[in-house]
């Protein structure tokens, strides 16, 4: 849609200024698109336990990689894996968000996603660079 199109929508042209057209439409754009050449979904947040301070990301692929990272912010050791799984090992949703892996699982609408992450053999744990 064209600035010009809104101008000339037949309403106020303050008003059109302030529409813009919708390019993601949750949850719709949250499940995989079959048209797609790839799609990935992250789960990242910030969590607290036994007095440590946590940062997590888990990276799915739809062509069956799984990448879940953990940061001990407090201890200061990061620990990742990336596990590529064969066809029929994993499966992803094109109507809704459902991306299952033998270690990783995300799923759920957009208000209430649901991520789990199981442990594949040992993290690897390389060594983290102190912040200057």
């Amino acid at each position: 849609m064209s600035p010009s199109s809104l101008v000339n929508s037949g309403k106020p042209a303050a008003a059109a200024a302030t529409e813009f057209p919708a390019f993601v439409h949750v949850p719709a754009d949250q499940a995989a698109d079959p048209n797609a050449a790839e799609d990935w979904w992250y789960a990242v947040g910030h969590l607290s336990s036994g007095g440590h301070e946590y940062g997590y990301q888990v990276q799915l692929v739809a062509s069956g990689i799984s990448q879940p990272s953990i940061t001990d912010v407090t201890a200061g050791k990061y620990y990742t894996q990336s596990v590529t799984y064969k066809a029929g090992q994993f499966s992803v949703s094109d109507a809704e968000l459902d991306v299952r892996m033998p270690d990783a699982t995300l799923s759920g609408p957009v208000e209430v996603v649901r991520v789990s992450e199981r442990q594949h053999g040992p993290l690897h744990r390389p060594a983290l660079t102190p912040p200057r």
